[in-house]
């Protein structure tokens, strides 16, 4: 008997952890990424603002080997009915684009390409880059709910981000 009760226990604590809005939006994350080469900082230069966030990012290469480029991702959660859109502010060598990943769950997939980040260096620099992320109707935004949202007008490190590196083209042999 006790061994049903435990094997039930197991269960409904497993079903309540796939059913969890965290776990939910893990699932459909960007599972390819390299987050222990480069360290992202984060802050929202818009926290005091109610319709828009500007989450404004500089990465840092902890790794030993000079980063080529790379895609950011930047996750949140759209309120029913509204219709995302960013406006880059401050993007060098870079672009962005919203995604959608079904029920609400976007991201902003950032791309940077052709940069050059050696050990111990920051891109773009300890001011970063910025875009702006509000609804088309510039009505109210539930921050709280973002999961990428930092919820602070101050520098932080963050891991609720993800960053894939782009490897350099391999070199061409003269032979």
């Amino acid at each position: 008997m006790k061994k049903y009760l435990s094997l039930t226990l197991i269960i409904c604590a497993f079903l309540v952890f796939l059913t969890s809005p965290i776990s939910a939006r893990s699932e459909r994350r960007v599972r390819d990424f390299d987050n222990n080469q480069l360290q992202v900082y984060i802050k929202d230069e818009g926290f005091h603002e109610k319709n828009i966030v500007k989450p404004r990012i500089y990465v840092k290469n902890v790794g030993k080997r000079t980063i080529h480029g790379f895609d950011l991702f930047y996750y949140f959660t759209v309120e029913r009915g509204k219709t995302p859109v960013v406006d880059s502010y401050y993007l060098p060598n870079g672009s962005v684009r919203i995604v959608n990943q079904g029920r609400g769950d976007y991201y902003l997939h950032f791309h940077f390409n052709g940069v050059n980040i050696g050990p111990g260096e920051v891109f773009p620099g300890r001011d970063g880059f910025v875009v702006g992320l509000h609804y088309s109707d510039w009505s109210k935004m539930n921050k709280n709910n973002d999961y990428s949202n930092p919820g602070s007008s101050k520098w932080q490190v963050t891991y609720r981000v993800d960053v894939k590196t782009i490897e350099a083209p391999p070199r061409r042999n003269r032979y």
